[in-house]
């Protein structure tokens, strides 16, 4: 069953540029660590709420912030689109040993997200979330 809601986390030096564009913006796709933009960049999501272990991704903590998304129609299993995209199982098999999570659980979606559709900015505070108000 596909998930109602997905999460993009980000660090605090990341935060102002987010906020002053008003969108998630596009990220290299990772579908090939040897060719720049091998895939079209996508904004990545995740179903994990990780309550406990702050999320990373090659290697690099965000878990300061997380944006709450409800499912986009386009957002797409991250697994599925690297395969089709043309990763190579060591390439998604690296992206989830540094991530820390399965790629199955993992979503991509191939344009931006603009505020309009963020449900809720929330900020780490300990090992619990709170909601941060924002303009």
């Amino acid at each position: 069953m596909k998930p109602k809601t997905l999460y993009h986390y980000t660090s605090h030096s990341h935060l102002p540029v987010i906020l002053g564009s008003g969108f998630l913006k596009l990220t290299e796709s990772n579908a090939d660590f040897f060719v720049e933009n091998a895939a079209p960049q996508v904004v990545w999501l995740t179903q994990e709420s990780y309550t406990k272990t702050p999320p990373k991704m090659l290697g690099m903590y965000k878990f300061t912030f997380r944006f709450i998304i409800e499912r986009p129609d386009d957002a797409q299993r991250a697994d599925k689109w690297l395969k089709k995209n043309g990763a190579s199982e060591l390439t998604m098999d690296v992206l989830e040993r540094s991530g820390g999570a399965k790629l199955s659980t993992m979503y991509v979606v191939p344009r931006v997200i603009p505020s309009d559709e963020w449900v809720r900015l929330e900020a780490r505070v300990g090992h619990a979330w709170k909601e941060v108000t924002y303009a």
